[in-house]
């Protein structure tokens, strides 16, 4: 047991298997092969130039189309930048126009309270009559209603100040007679009367004239020519 020599390890058998028909080379692609200088690193050398070129025109072509993607960009947002700038100036003129437009409220709306005023003095005085108080009325009535629209308030400011302006217009004219008649005399005349915020008086050549100044205001308010 300990004498005899071990067993040769067991292979796998092989087989060969060979072609019924035998391969042939034509006797051109054989003197094409035979005559080649071309070696190994020849080829190796001219495999390299193609790949090389070929990563070339690859990297140019991926460079051409971000250039152009980049270029679509750029030009959305110049688009898109014009696009909001056009709100933006239409929105600083409107709030241009909108301030303007509030500045123009307020002097409206200031008049208005200097008006009210005098009518608060022209009432102490029973100067104020049914009509104009009532216009009055409505006027404060709008006014505290659109608190922030005034302008819806024009209607009742126009009847107000056709009122007023009815109103002063009798109440200076029964001012100018009881004032002529107690210091010129009954004798003379009324030639003309005129409104300095209406009509502008042209100085006659003879005769008086008189200078009327509202109960209400320094300014001049009208003139009163006599004759005789």
């Amino acid at each position: 047991m300990g004498s005899s020599p071990s067993k040769p390890a067991s292979t796998a058998p092989s087989h060969v298997w060979q072609s019924e028909t035998p391969v042939r080379f034509s006797q051109e692609l054989v003197d094409s092969l035979q005559s080649s200088t071309e070696t190994d690193s020849t080829r190796a050398n001219t495999l390299e130039l193609h790949v090389q070129a070929r990563v070339a025109e690859e990297l140019k072509r991926l460079q051409a189309r971000e250039e152009s993607t980049l270029a679509a960009l750029l030009e959305a947002e110049k688009n898109e930048s014009a696009t909001n700038a056009a709100p933006s100036a239409e929105s600083s003129a409107g709030d241009t126009l909108r301030s303007l437009g509030r500045e123009s409220v307020a002097k409206d709306v200031a008049k208005l309270r200097e008006r009210l005023e005098q009518r608060k003095k022209m009432r102490e005085v029973g100067e104020l009559d049914e009509e104009v108080d009532k216009a009055r009325g409505e006027v404060v009535r709008c006014l505290r209603g659109n608190d922030t629209r005034p302008l819806d308030c024009w209607r009742e400011v126009k009847a107000f100040r056709e009122g007023v302006a009815r109103l002063e217009g009798g109440w200076v004219e029964k001012v100018t007679k009881s004032w002529w008649h107690g210091h010129v005399g009954k004798s003379s005349k009324i030639a003309s009367i005129e409104f300095k915020d209406q009509h502008p008086l042209a100085p006659a050549s003879s005769g008086h004239l008189w200078t009327y100044f509202g109960p209400l205001t320094s300014e001049p308010r009208l003139e009163v020519m006599c004759s005789g």
